[in-house]
């Protein structure tokens, strides 16, 4: 294999790298110790960031946060938010809902989860008044977990562009290039 060859296949990889540390927090200790190793030996925080597709002062930040802390200050942190009103069984007991026809938890007329029943359904079994789009959140979060682990993955390609879109930007770049 050409190096020609290898650098065409680098932007798939860095995809697939950065996925890979985003799915769990020991990944993404180990990354932010890579980047921060890589820093060490000289390259610029730019660099690292432009490598991984990351903001410069997140990976500035990793630095700091490693001068100050040491290893410990690339551990994930707790972020602030505010608490959840439904606590692990009661999420539990309505993904375990979700799965099932809306017919079989007390809406016989309706034939698809939508905010509005997860909302009804919250008000019904806990007293619990969430907002729509908050029960539309969660209802597109259980979604997610009910998914094939393969069709998670999958990323939207984008169409084609139409052969006169196409020849036209040809053009363009023809026309930049000549003297």
């Amino acid at each position: 294999m050409t190096i020609e060859d290898q650098s065409s296949g680098i932007d798939p990889l860095r995809t697939t790298l950065a996925r890979a540390y985003r799915a769990a927090a020991e990944s993404r200790y180990l990354h932010r110790l890579h980047c921060v190793l890589l820093m060490l030996h000289g390259l610029s925080s730019a660099k690292v960031a432009a490598w991984f597709f990351h903001d410069e002062t997140t990976v500035a930040g990793w630095r700091r946060r490693f001068e100050r802390l040491g290893t410990q200050g690339l551990l994930d942190q707790e972020r602030a938010g505010r608490p959840s009103l439904l606590d692990l069984e009661q999420l539990a007991e309505l993904q375990r809902c979700l799965r099932r026809p809306p017919g079989e938890s007390g809406f016989p007329t309706a034939t698809k989860w939508q905010g509005k029943l997860v909302a009804a359904w919250l008000q019904r079994c806990y007293g619990l008044y969430l907002s729509l789009r908050q029960c539309q959140r969660l209802l597109r979060d259980a979604e997610k977990r009910d998914a094939p682990a393969d069709a998670r993955r999958r990323t939207p390609s984008r169409p084609p562009l139409p052969a006169a879109t196409r020849d036209s930007a040809r053009a363009i770049r023809r026309s930049a290039t000549q003297p």
